[in-house]
C-alpha cells in the first residue's frame, strides 16, 4: 500500500526546495518560517541556541559578571573591525509560547541543517543539557550537521571545576554554578525542594525543583559573582573556539571565600 501524496508532503520539513534561490531568498525564507514556527528573532551572524529560557538568562547573567569583573566579553565577537554580539535564543511552540524543550530544539536544528551546505548557513550552536533528554537529542541532531562542534552538552568532563561524578551525574546549566555558593542558597532555605547529592561527605550537586527552583534563580541573578558562574562562561567559551572565534579564558582566579556547605543531614539523598 502505498502513501497518498499528501501524507508524504506532511512528512517533510517546513523548508521548500531551494532550486534556484538566491541567499537573500532563503534567508529571508528561512527567517520567516524560524519566527512562525519557532517563534524566533531572524537569523543572527552567530547564535546558540538553548532547550529554556532560563538557560539563556543564566549565560547571559553569567557573561555579565564576567565582563564586569574581569573584562572578558565573551558575548561579542571582533572581526576585521565590527563586533558581533551572540545571539542567544530558545525555539518554542507556538500553541505553548513560554516553553522551550529538547523536542524543539531537536526539530529546529534538523530543519535548518537542511541549508547548511546549500548557502553561506552563519555559525550557530544547539546547546543541550548533559541528562538522558539531552544526550539523545544530540546524537539525533548530530546526524543531520555530522559535527560535534554544533551540538553542545554540557559534558562534566569539560568543565573541571564542578565536583560532578563525570560518569554519572546528569548536568543542567544550576549544576555549572559554583557548588558552595548554591550550598549557602539552601542552607537558608527553610523548606528547600531540591534533591541533594553528596560526594566523600560534602555536597557535590544540587537537583533543584521548584518552587526553589525559581527562588535560585532570582537569587543567581542578585547575588552571584564571575567566579561563582565561571564554568557557565566557560559553555561559551567552547562553543567560541568550534566557531573558530576563541578568547583566553578563563583568567586566573582568587580563591573564593564564600561560605561553604553544612554537614551532611540525615536523608542527604532524598528530597528536602
Amino acid at each position: 500500500m502505498t502513501e497518498s501524496s499528501d501524507t508524504v508532503s506532511k512528512k517533510r520539513s517546513s523548508f521548500p526546495s531551494p532550486k534556484r534561490m538566491v541567499s537573500q531568498e532563503v534567508f529571508t525564507l528561512v527567517d520567516d518560517i524560524i519566527r512562525r514556527d519557532y517563534l524566533l528573532d531572524p537569523l543572527k551572524p552567530y547564535t546558540i541556541f538553548t532547550e529554556g529560557n532560563s538557560d539563556c538568562e543564566f549565560i547571559r547573567t553569567a557573561c555579565l559578571a564576567i565582563k564586569v569583573e574581569w573584562g572578558i566579553d565573551l558575548l561579542t565577537i571582533d572581526m576585521g573591525g565590527t563586533s558581533h554580539a551572540i545571539y542567544l535564543q530558545t525555539p518554542k511552540k507556538p500553541e505553548a509560547p513560554d516553553r522551550g524543550g529538547v523536542q524543539q530544539l531537536v526539530r529546529l536544528g534538523e530543519e535548518l541543517s537542511v541549508w547548511k551546505n546549500r548557502i553561506d548557513f552563519p555559525p550557530v550552536a544547539f546547546l543541550f543539557d548533559h541528562d538522558k533528554a539531552g544526550k539523545d537529542g544530540r546524537e539525533k541532531l548530530r546526524g543531520s550537521w555530522k559535527d560535534n562542534d554544533t551540538c553542545i552538552s554540557l559534558d562534566p568532563r569539560l568543565h573541571d571545576r564542578c565536583q560532578l561524578d563525570h560518569k554519572n551525574d546528569e548536568v543542567d546549566m544550576e549544576s555549572l554554578i559554583d557548588i558552595e555558593f548554591q550550598a549557602c542558597f539552601f542552607n537558608d532555605l527553610r523548606s528547600p525542594t531540591a534533591w541533594v547529592h553528596f560526594k566523600s561527605g560534602a555536597i557535590s550537586q544540587i537537583k533543584w525543583e521548584h518552587p526553589s527552583k525559581s527562588d535560585f534563580w532570582e537569587y543567581v541573578g542578585r547575588e552571584a559573582r564571575a567566579v561563582h558562574l565561571l564554568e557557565l562562561g566557560r559553555v561559551v567559551s567552547r562553543i567560541r573556539e568550534a566557531w573558530g572565534v576563541p578568547i583566553p579564558y578563563p583568567p586566573s582566579l582568587p580563591q573564593s571565600d564564600e561560605c561553604v556547605p553544612t554537614e551532611q543531614p540525615n536523608d542527604s539523598h532524598n528530597e528536602s
